[in-house]
C-alpha cells in the first residue's frame, strides 16, 4: 500500500510545484521525482535497520528510478528514435 502511495505522490507534488510555485515543468517533474525516491530510499533504510524485507521499497526505487532515466532521455537520438517507431505502428 505505501509503494503504491509513493508512486502517486510525484502527479500531485509536481503540479502543486507548477500552480502553486511557478515552476517549469522539467523542474517540478525532477523535484518530485527525487522527493519520491527520498522517501521510497528512506523506509527502504528503516526495513534494513530493522531486519524487516525490504524488497518492496527497493521495487518502488527501482520503479521511480527507472521513470526519472527515462524522463532525463527523452530527448536522446535513442529515445525520439524509439518513438518515431512507435507513433509509425499506430
Amino acid at each position: 500500500m505505501i509503494g503504491t502511495s509513493l508512486l502517486m505522490i510525484a502527479p500531485g507534488l509536481g503540479r502543486a510545484l507548477i500552480v502553486y510555485y511557478g515552476q517549469s515543468l522539467d523542474r517540478a517533474v525532477v523535484i518530485s521525482d527525487y522527493i519520491t525516491m527520498g522517501i521510497a530510499a528512506a523506509l527502504m533504510l528503516n526495513d534494513i535497520l530493522k531486519r524487516r524485507s525490504y524488497i518492496p521499497f527497493a521495487i518502488v526505487l527501482a520503479v521511480v528510478g527507472v521513470m526519472h532515466v527515462l524522463w532525463e532521455s527523452r530527448l536522446t537520438q535513442l529515445w525520439q528514435l524509439i518513438g518515431e517507431a512507435i507513433a509509425k505502428i499506430f
